[in-house]
């Protein structure tokens, strides 16, 4: 391995078990050994790709409790978390399923530097099964502003009133999403903030319990450049897709 070329990491030769079933769950915790070869491809100066070539459960076990609001680099608000120069492919018949009680984001980008001053680069999502298993997600009545009194899985050890999605990018400029389907994320499927240069394709959204905030493909403003082409929604009780203006939620309008 080495500094001048991108790495490629085969996940179950590097020792993440990945005997999980990607509609029930269950089996041994990769979040551990999954994240750990993120963070030897964000190190690496050119990057590289980490193939998951199984069905990987995930929990929150690597998620940092934090009081921020918003949230601040070194801050792990996700179950997996990318860096620069990342692809995370996962080969046919291969996911990700979040355990039970995990309360967490499915996939999101790591923060380095100050948040909104420093954009993560060319990240690549694609292949696979995303399973969020809202079923199993904790309801928490939500305290204040806009979702005062409802109920929603929120992340317990970060901010105030986090609410759980299934992919979370915020402040990334080069970002792919395609070929994969994503299931039963508690809240926004995926959410979008400070992001540019953005392509969406063949990607399925799949909800099979209704939520509030059950929107597809959200942008919670500062965008520019989204290419979408071939994408669907299905089961999602609120927007497709929706592009905003920087919105008033604490946890993220500093993004």
């Amino acid at each position: 391995v080495g500094g001048g070329s991108p790495i490629i990491i085969y996940a179950k030769a590097a020792g993440c078990k990945l005997n999980s079933n990607i509609t029930t769950g269950g089996g041994t915790d990769d979040s551990v050994c999954l994240q750990t070869q993120l963070n030897t491809i964000a190190a690496n100066p050119t990057g590289g790709e980490l193939i998951i070539d199984g069905v990987a459960l995930v929990s929150n076990v690597n998620v940092v409790s934090s009081t921020h609001n918003p949230i601040i680099a070194g801050d792990q608000t996700s179950a997996l978390m990318v860096g620069n120069n990342t692809r995370i492919h996962i080969i046919p018949g291969g996911g990700v399923f979040l355990a039970p009680n995990s309360d967490c984001l499915l996939l999101g980008n790591l923060i380095t530097g100050a948040v909104g001053a420093t954009y993560q680069t060319n990240i690549i999502i694609d292949g696979g099964t995303w399973n969020g298993n809202y079923a199993g997600q904790d309801d928490t009545i939500i305290t204040g502003g806009p979702d005062n009194g409802q109920q929603f899985p929120t992340e317990k050890n970060v901010g105030t009133n986090w609410l759980v999605s299934g992919f979370w990018f915020g402040s990334v400029d080069g970002l792919t999403i395609r070929d994969l389907t994503l299931k039963n994320s508690p809240v926004y499927q995926m959410y979008f903030t400070n992001v540019k240069n953005v392509v969406l394709e063949n990607t399925k959204l799949i909800l099979e319990q209704s939520t509030e905030h059950g929107d597809g493909y959200h942008f919670g403003g500062n965008i520019s450049n989204v290419y979408a082409h071939n994408i669907s929604a299905t089961g999602n009780t609120d927007d497709f897709i929706s592009f905003n203006t920087n919105e008033e939620y604490g946890w993220y309008a500093a993004l």
